[in-house]
């Protein structure tokens, strides 16, 4: 069949010209070849170069443009991610203050205060993780799936209240690391 003869074909059946999507899938079916065609100049025929969203609907483009994006999960799963180590970082100082057997082995005052500075970098270091987690989590917003950027805001939201909590009790408990390092010295004797 020649190409004048699908065209002729496809306008009888559905009473309309071709879109080139259409075009260019019977063309690679076989359902025409072009090498049998005299008419290549007919301005009414469909190129097969036209760009394809040309005679597109908004409808039909929008379903195209939302078929042919890509599943984007790695701001989620980074949110997430971050949210938990973040939450790690930041819980280690409490856990291992609660801990009375790392408490014992550190029996002078320097090594107790290398210890609090280490606690310290630690919980630090797990708050940046937090803020990172929050950029990922809202930027996973914009992006599908949703599910993985909410439950990394919700991880690090929970962090985040932890942590303001935790900053909260020592900006209104008035002690610095030194009573704090003479607390643990006089629970520890």
């Amino acid at each position: 069949m020649s190409k004048t003869e699908w065209l002729a074909d496809f306008k009888r059946i559905n009473g309309r010209d071709p879109k080139p999507l259409e075009f260019r899938k019977a063309l690679n079916n076989g359902e025409f070849s072009l090498e049998n065609d005299d008419q290549f100049a007919d301005t009414s025929a469909v190129s097969i170069d036209a760009d394809p969203d040309e005679h597109l609907s908004r409808k039909e483009r929008r379903l195209l443009k939302k078929n042919s994006r890509q599943v984007n999960t790695k701001n989620g799963i980074n949110s997430v991610l971050l949210s938990i180590i973040s939450f790690v970082f930041t819980l280690s100082p409490l856990l291992v203050v609660l801990n009375p057997k790392v408490l014992l082995k550190y029996q002078d005052k320097a090594s107790i205060e290398n210890l609090g500075s280490l606690l310290i970098v630690m919980f630090f270091f797990g708050v940046l993780l937090l803020l990172l987690a929050f950029v990922f989590a809202l930027v996973s917003f914009f992006e599908s799936p949703r599910r993985l950027g909410i439950a990394g805001f919700f991880f690090a939201l929970v962090n985040l209240i932890y942590v303001y909590t935790i900053i909260n009790y020592v900006q209104f408990a008035n002690g610095d690391l030194n009573s704090a390092v003479n607390i643990l010295q006089n629970i520890l004797k």
